[in-house]
């Protein structure tokens, strides 16, 4: 069909002639947006949780996805500044990702909380997200998703994550169930990079 090698490029004016009539165009708050924002914020969540630790592609992040979780949740905030849950979610996005050059190692596996560079964290995010959830905190509750100073997840079964307690089983020299705690968490998680590094420990407490 002849009209298929114009498609791409009609596409693309589309989309140029889209952005030229919102740019400069402020959003205000929508009609009911008490009742539509917890859904908004579990998108916004869900979005900044696949990029951290991605389950759709072999590498362990997706930056993409993160920072434009971190945009959209900025627009939100500059909307709804004086709002707890926006503050806090924000504030744990940006605590979160400030450790996004830490995490992988040269061969591009994750590297444990405990054994990161500090020095390769994001001081300025930090400091950013500090002074967000110490104001959110200041006028009360931040939220149920920035409750949780810990990176993002999905939630989990109770008590002890399963590497969590596979690294404390290993620590107290119990290594036959830390191997097999290991082996448990890497049938978990979704992340191939977290699911290599949680084997190749499992694989190291063999006799």
């Amino acid at each position: 069909m002849a009209a298929g090698p114009d498609r791409a490029p009609r596409e693309d004016d589309t989309l140029s002639r889209a952005k030229q009539k919102v740019r400069g165009v402020s959003f205000g708050r929508p009609d009911h947006w008490e009742a539509r924002l917890p859904a908004v914020l579990q998108t916004l969540y869900l979005i900044f949780n696949e990029g951290y630790t991605a389950t759709s592609v072999p590498a362990l992040q997706r930056r993409d996805l993160a920072g434009e979780a971190v945009r959209l949740t900025r627009a939100v905030h500059r909307l709804l500044p004086g709002t707890g849950e926006v503050t806090g979610l924000l504030a744990l996005m940006l605590l979160t990702d400030a450790r996004r050059e830490a995490r992988t190692g040269p061969d591009g596996d994750l590297v444990r909380l405990d054994e990161q560079d500090r020095e390769r964290w994001d001081k300025a995010a930090i400091e950013e997200g500090v002074a967000l959830i110490t104001a959110a905190l200041a006028h009360g509750p931040a939220g149920p998703l920035a409750g949780d100073p810990r990176p993002l997840r999905p939630p989990g079964p109770p008590g002890p994550r399963p590497a969590v307690r596979a690294h404390l089983l290993e620590r107290a020299g119990s290594y036959d169930d830390a191997r097999a705690a290991y082996e448990s968490a890497a049938a978990q998680t979704l992340s191939l990079p977290e699911q290599c590094r949680l084997r190749r420990r499992a694989a190291r407490l063999r006799p």
